[in-house]
């Protein structure tokens, strides 16, 4: 009896710890962008990826995903177009765009995300400051595209993005 009462503490012990671990709801997560200088805002879709978060163990938290390239929306059709050319994404041979985490830690209300973003074949280290609210991360990061070889502007500081996540917790 004593056996059947310590496995049934130790299931639900065990069971306390995995429910504490959130997974994203990733058909309504969302991607968006915004070339600040250009004031052009849009999204990326087809979000692929494993995101665990558990604010009780940040070290066992992590996120990993990607975007594909052609789902990059701005409202306008013919420069959605150009931007999988070579010069700008180059669609064909680079079809997602990576993210991976290797740390997350507690900063105040919010929450740090060191992590390597992947795109155009160039990984870059990145921080994303994401914040928790009503089960839902919401994120922010600002990248140059410039430093991914994709050039929008020539001036450095015009090629900012800020990039907006939102990924509902289930």
């Amino acid at each position: 009896m004593k056996k059947i009462i310590f496995l049934v503490s130790c299931f639900l012990s065990i069971q306390g710890v995995i429910s504490q671990s959130k997974g994203v709801d990733l058909p309504n997560a969302e991607v968006t962008f915004e070339f600040i200088s250009k004031k052009v805002k849009g999204s990326l879709s087809d979000i692929k990826g494993t995101i665990v978060f558990d604010k009780n163990n940040l070290d066992g938290s992590s996120l990993k995903g990607s975007v594909a390239v052609k789902t990059l929306e701005t409202g306008n059709f013919l420069r959605d177009g150009h931007l999988m050319w070579k010069k700008y994404f180059y669609q064909k041979k680079y079809p997602r765009i990576y993210f991976e985490s290797s740390s997350i830690t507690k900063k105040g209300d919010q929450y740090l995300v060191k992590g390597t973003f992947t795109i155009k074949g160039v990984s870059k280290q990145t921080n994303i400051e994401f914040k928790l609210e009503n089960n839902i991360l919401y994120g922010k990061a600002k990248v140059n595209s410039a430093d991914f070889n994709i050039n929008i502007d020539s001036d450095k500081e015009d090629n900012v993005v800020a990039v907006v996540f939102k990924f509902p917790l289930n």
